[in-house]
Formats: C-alpha cells, structure tokens, sequence
C-alpha cells in the first residue's frame, strides 16, 4: 500500500495523516481537503480553526463532502 500511496497525487493525501484521504472533505472557506475524521478531530482539538488558512470559527457542520475527489481516488484505487 504504501508503494501505491508514492504514485498517487498529492491532493489525493491527508495533510493531517498524511494518507490517502478517507471520505474526501473540503472546507468550506478555502476549500482544503482532509479526511473527514481527521478534520473533524482537528477543528474540535483547536478551538474551529482551519488548519489550511486558519479562518477562526468554522463549524464542522460547514464542512463539505467532496464527492467529485472521493470518486477519484475510489477508481485509482480499482485500477490498481
């Protein structure tokens, strides 16, 4: 697996776990991906700040599914 993880692009890995993002989730203020656990986890731990471009106040209720990414990564991970 971590083989695979070296031939896939970089927005296709978690900033915060540095893994292949699970369940694709943008913020909605500059539109950063991270994994959905890990974000939430992240903006509980500090006070709903961005970790991308640390906009104060964002609610994990904001947070978006990026269906577009998650469907990218799901046929990278067919192909191989």
């Amino acid at each position: 697996v971590e083989k695979d993880m070296a031939s896939l692009p970089e927005e296709f890995k978690c900033t915060l776990c540095d893994s292949v993002l699970v369940n694709a989730t943008s913020m909605p203020c500059c539109k950063a991906n991270f994994c959905d656990k890990c974000i939430r986890k992240k903006l509980l731990a500090t006070k709903f700040n961005c970790p991308a471009c640390k906009k104060t106040e964002v609610s994990p209720d904001s947070l978006i599914p990026n269906r577009e990414l998650r469907a990218q990564i799901d046929q990278v991970r067919r192909r191989k």
